[in-house]
């Protein structure tokens, strides 16, 4: 169930909260366990990358992208 105060905050302040309970999840990597298919979807992803870096898109870009609607 999620608390009334976080029902009662804008869409984008609670866009802010994931970001922030994101960053705080990322503080503790050992934490997170994954199943193995997930493993093998990020190894998959982390091979195209390196084999087409330049298809990419910077964080900031994705963020701002994402907070202005397109």
């Amino acid at each position: 169930m999620i608390p009334k105060e976080i029902l009662q905050l804008s869409t984008p302040e609670k866009l802010q909260l994931v970001e922030e309970l994101w960053n705080d999840i990322a503080l503790h990597p050992n934490e997170i366990r994954l199943s193995p298919e997930q493993e093998n979807e990020l190894d998959r992803r982390l091979e195209f990358h390196q084999n087409n870096p330049g298809t990419g898109i910077p964080w900031e870009e994705v963020k701002s992208k994402l907070r202005s609607g397109r």
